[in-house]
């Protein structure tokens, strides 16, 4: 750990303490003016100068060897702040933890006429040759799980909006979502969700500071979104209530991503009745589908759905920077005769289709709030459905 808490203003510390300065060395220095001031003509600090503060701060970073940094400054500094969270962020992942203190005066004995904002900034170092993200090796490592097991709670500031989120039938977990984006962007990143539903990735990306675009066909889960955003103060990102069948009609033209990252319909599984956990919890049958539209891919049969799924995240695909991701959640349906109705393979086999699309694998997610059943007691095997599959694709380019 490196701490640093340099001079904030043109005061130079040498001749302010001098005496200080003089016991440190032992020496017996020519002195002058009425405090007896020894000379630091070779003591001028760089920090202490508008004019070479940034460049002198820029030199410890690039140089000193640390894994992380913790720099001490306040609002009154010579270095403004926007100045020198660009030239910390160049380094790695930066926060800030700001307090409100009465302002140091010297000629008024400390008695704090005034306030400032002393503010500590924190950077943990990335790899030089990381291009991805911001995470560290740690970090990296920890995301390489092929399985992450989650127990997020719906209640209070953890549950993120849930109760207004809950209006569409299967919300996905901004914390949850937040892992992808944090690991296949770095900060500012820009990140596309052409099913954003009420807005799981958007929030996601409110949260760690990334630019996202969202395309829901229900207005209805669109004002939801903005609604969970005005619960969490946080700031909404760019949702648009359309279909994604017309996906590049809807972006704006210049708009470029670093990924893709949705949950989409999964066929008609929903618009069924219900023979499974929602029947015994709630004790009703009927379909709960995300909308009665015939465009919306939760009302399609297996064979409409899988080609206008690769159509709608093909056009995702050409907004992809070259080497974006796409990240595509899928949950597998219960086995029905010769039919294994592993939706995740399917799913994988046609977005392969796609030009430069290449599979990189997968991470299953395990909710462990699902309730278990005994399903098929005491007759046959049937598997409670507890995770579901975040199917990783990389843009390549393409060979000459």
């Amino acid at each position: 750990i490196l701490y640093l808490d340099p001079p904030y203003n043109a005061r130079q510390y040498a001749p302010n303490y001098h005496i200080l300065e003089t016991i440190a060395r032992g020496d017996n220095p020519d002195i002058r003016g009425v405090s007896g001031m020894r000379d630091y003509n070779g003591q001028k600090s760089a920090f202490c100068s508008r004019a070479s503060a940034l460049s002198a701060l820029s030199h410890v970073l690039e140089t000193a060897e640390y894994q992380h940094l913790m720099l001490s400054y306040n609002d009154e500094g010579i270095l403004k702040p926007g100045e020198i969270l660009s030239a910390l962020k160049r380094h790695g992942k930066t926060k800030i933890v700001e307090k409100d203190c009465a302002r140091y005066k010297s000629n008024s004995g400390g008695s704090g006429r005034g306030r400032v904002k002393e503010r500590v900034y924190c950077v943990r170092k990335t790899h030089p040759r990381n291009a991805l993200n911001d995470l560290s090796g740690a970090e990296w490592l920890y995301f390489l799980k092929s399985v992450e097991p989650t127990a997020y709670s719906t209640r209070g500031a953890e549950g993120f909006a849930h109760k207004t989120r809950r209006a569409h039938p299967s919300p996905k977990p901004p914390q949850l979502m937040r892992q992808f984006v944090e690991l296949f962007t770095k900060e500012n990143g820009a990140v596309l969700d052409p099913f954003m539903g009420v807005g799981g990735v958007l929030l996601a990306c409110s949260l760690c500071d990334r630019r996202a675009v969202g395309v829901e066909l229900s207005p209805v889960f669109v004002e939801k979104y903005r609604e969970a955003c005005a619960e969490l103060k946080l700031p909404a990102q760019r949702a648009i209530a359309g279909d994604s069948a017309r996906l590049l009609q809807l972006l704006p033209e210049d708009a470029e991503f670093d990924l893709l990252l949705t949950d989409p319909p999964y066929g008609d599984m929903l618009s069924r009745k219900r023979h499974g956990q929602r029947r015994k919890d709630t004790g009703k049958a009927e379909a709960t589908p995300f909308t009665d539209s015939a465009r919306d891919l939760g009302n399609m049969t297996r064979d409409d759905f899988l080609p206008a799924l690769r159509g709608i995240i093909e056009a995702g695909v050409g907004r992809l920077k070259p080497k974006g991701h796409v990240v595509v959640f899928a949950k597998d349906m219960q086995p029905r005769g010769k039919a294994h109705n592993m939706l995740h393979c399917a799913v994988t086999e046609e977005l392969l289709k796609i030009p430069d699309l290449h599979f990189r694998g997968y991470k299953i997610w395990h909710d462990k709030t699902v309730k278990l059943y005994p399903f098929g007691y005491p007759h046959a095997f049937v598997s409670n459905q507890l995770h579901q599959f975040a199917l990783i694709f990389r843009k390549e380019k393409r060979r000459k």
